[in-house]
């Protein structure tokens, strides 16, 4: 990262804006959070969702947990237009509550699946039935279950659940990122979604050479 005050301001400013934020959109009617997303959410890269609205595949929909996540992930919902089921999939109870009021006061209905065996099986089972899964990889609680996975030129760790998801379901990944704005907004950035099924074709390619070598 940059070093330098002005970098140190940045994310000091950036972690104030989005607690603001937040706390303005939870004491928001739904009416009132309706207006909000249209006018006060800007979207990017919202035209590479339609690979995965046609139904035919499940759909995980991955987003940091920090910052203005939680508005992000009830924006970029409400804005693609959802037509499955929506599992909010957690390791932890922490911020279950915020983020379930705010699909609730969206219109959208999103179940809780925690972590250990039990959400797990829950999640497998949603996915199976093509159903969305919202989850946030960077939050994790053992650090012995994550990754260090390469990130802006040094190592970070991330937690494995995504990718496991998404190769045993063949399930769309799609990466959204949220950032407050000055003006008591949201910008949320919706990623090219990942193709589960190219990643695990090629694991499979790279098998058989093995094995024929």
């Amino acid at each position: 990262a940059p070093g330098g005050p002005y970098f140190a301001r940045a994310v000091l400013e950036s972690r104030w804006r989005s607690r603001l934020l937040l706390r303005h959109v939870l004491g928001l009617s739904r009416e009132e959070l309706k207006r909000f997303i249209d006018r006060r959410a800007l979207f990017e890269g919202a035209v590479f969702a339609a690979p995965m609205l046609d139904g035919s595949r499940p759909v995980i929909v991955a987003a940091p947990h920090f910052g203005a996540a939680p508005v992000g992930y009830v924006a970029a919902v409400s804005r693609v237009g959802a037509r499955r089921p929506i599992n909010l999939f957690y390791d932890s109870a922490h911020a279950a509550p915020r983020i379930n009021h705010l699909f609730e006061r969206a219109g959208v209905d999103a179940n809780t699946l925690l972590g250990g065996f039990t959400g797990v099986v829950a999640a497998m089972r949603a996915l199976e039935r093509k159903e969305w899964l919202v989850m946030m990889p960077d939050a994790f609680d053992d650090m012995a279950h994550t990754l260090a996975v390469p990130f802006f030129g040094r190592m970070l760790r991330a937690a494995a659940g995504t990718a496991f998801f998404a190769l045993r379901t063949e399930a769309w990944v799609v990466p959204v990122f949220s950032a407050p704005m000055a003006r008591l907004g949201v910008r949320v950035t919706l990623g090219r979604p990942i193709d589960s099924r190219r990643y695990y074709a090629s694991k499979r390619r790279g098998a058989s050479a093995r094995m024929r070598a």
